[in-house]
């Protein structure tokens, strides 16, 4: 942490507009201002979509200048401000300002800012005396057009963190302002750790001299970084189960950094940073890899990309998954070039949850009946793959509506070898002949 003199803080700061968000209390006829964020360089995923006005209290959001806010504070004087239809006085403040970096997530951050950052912290001349406490103070906010809260520090946490739910432990902090200027140089992004690697997704514009280190008790490894994209590290033996970070490096600084295991962060904590573990055994991530290396064949095929979204004709995908309903069970692989058996892996940025439950939600439209299946996800050399496994099926033939106009037209298919083929008449006879044994052997006779 360093500090920079207040009369200065105008030259430390981009002539950019950034997001600001007050809060103004009513002393009698004046309004004070009680505590102001300003966020430059990206705009807060908690951002209020109006300002809120109560009876003494009001919490304003709106963009301005950042080297216009550093003339409101002076360490010697009182000064006023016009901030929309409010006259604002704002209290004399310490003659410093306290300056640090945050990481991106960083743990104590209450921002929790997905990018790293410089913050200034502008305290009220007396520093946290001199503030008026807001624990257990039950003012009831009510007004047209806001929220109503039955305190002060509710309606904070609401306003400026976007977190409505109960109990929380944030109150409006005793400093005057917060100032906070996003470092986009290089940043950590998306990190998925498997049982045998884990990727890394750097982004960023600068990289002159920057690399990533992997911190572990037992092992560390350090590569350099001279564009944004994924960055693999192997792990023979898994992630170390202690004390592990990551550490994105510029010479003698570091540009990010990120832990990944106890005692410094929480598996909660972890998937709210962008960290995302399988919990998958080395032999099983093994296995994993083992039907996607081993190429296609009587019970594996591959897809290059998912099926499309609102398309009437069904994608020929699911003709295999019927045929392996109809047949001895194999697994569907999306994310796979067939031919040059290349994981391309799904797109960037797609919801995974949400295209899983939307695969899932096809399968079982337009296929009839609707065969046992389950649907998973895997990293393999950095890139997400979905597996649809599918079990044997218990009652064959399996339909496929290859087409929404013709539901009543169900086709049916079969596997040979490593393709999928229009079932003919001696193979739905064989199906249906299979069923007859099945309930034959349970004890069952028409």
């Amino acid at each position: 942490m360093t500090e920079v003199l207040t009369s200065n803080l105008a030259h430390q700061l981009p002539e950019r507009e950034g997001w600001l968000r007050v809060m103004l209390e009513r002393d009698t006829s004046r309004w004070q201002l009680r505590y102001g964020n300003l966020i430059v360089g990206s705009q807060p995923a908690t951002w209020p979509a109006a300002s809120w006005r109560y009876e003494s209290v009001a919490f304003l959001a709106m963009t301005v200048a950042a080297t216009s806010i550093a003339e409101w504070f002076d360490a010697e004087n009182d000064t006023h401000i016009k901030l929309g239809e409010f006259d604002v006085d704002v209290p004399r403040v310490q003659s410093r300002v306290q300056v640090r970096r945050r990481a991106s997530f960083e743990l104590h951050d209450r921002e929790r800012s997905p990018t790293p950052s410089y913050e200034y912290v502008i305290s009220r001349e007396g520093g946290a005396a001199a503030g008026v406490s807001t624990a257990g103070r039950l003012d009831f906010l009510v007004g047209p057009d806001s929220p109503s809260f039955t305190d002060l520090d509710s309606a904070f946490r609401a306003f400026f963190l976007g977190v409505y739910d109960l109990p929380a432990n944030a109150s409006v902090p005793s400093e005057v302002m917060h100032l906070r200027v996003v470092d986009d140089r290089s940043w950590l992004g998306q990190i998925h750790i498997t049982a045998t690697r884990m990727t890394v997704d750097v982004q960023g514009t600068d990289f002159a001299g920057t690399s990533l280190e992997y911190f572990s008790p037992v092992r560390r490894e350090r590569v350099g970084v001279d564009a944004p994209g994924v960055i693999t590290f192997d792990l023979p033996d898994g992630l170390a189960a202690s004390n592990t970070w990551l550490w994105l490096t510029a010479g003698t600084s570091w540009r990010d950094y990120r832990a990944l295991t106890s005692p410094w962060a929480s598996e909660e904590q972890l998937r709210s940073a962008g960290v995302e573990r399988e919990e998958t055994s080395r032999e099983e991530q093994a296995a994993v890899e083992a039907v996607v290396y081993g190429g296609e064949g009587p019970f594996v095929e591959f897809k290059a990309s998912l099926p499309a979204i609102g398309a009437r004709k069904t994608d020929r995908a699911f003709n295999t998954i019927a045929a392996f309903a109809n047949g001895a069970g194999g697994t569907v692989v999306f994310g796979v070039d067939r031919d040059e058996l290349t994981v391309l892996g799904l797109p960037d940025g797609v919801e995974l949850n949400k295209e899983r439950d939307r695969v899932g939600q096809l399968i079982r439209t337009r296929i009839l009946p609707t065969p046992d299946f389950l649907i998973t996800s895997h990293v393999i050399g950095g890139n997400t793959v979905f597996f649809v496994n599918v079990a044997p099926g218990g009652v064959p033939p399996y339909g496929v509506i290859t087409d929404l106009d013709h539901r009543d037209k169900p086709q049916f298919y079969v596997r040979r070898g490593a393709s999928t083929y229009p079932a003919q008449p001696s193979d739905l006879n064989e199906l249906f002949q299979r069923v007859a044994a099945a309930q034959t052997t349970d004890g069952w006779r028409p």
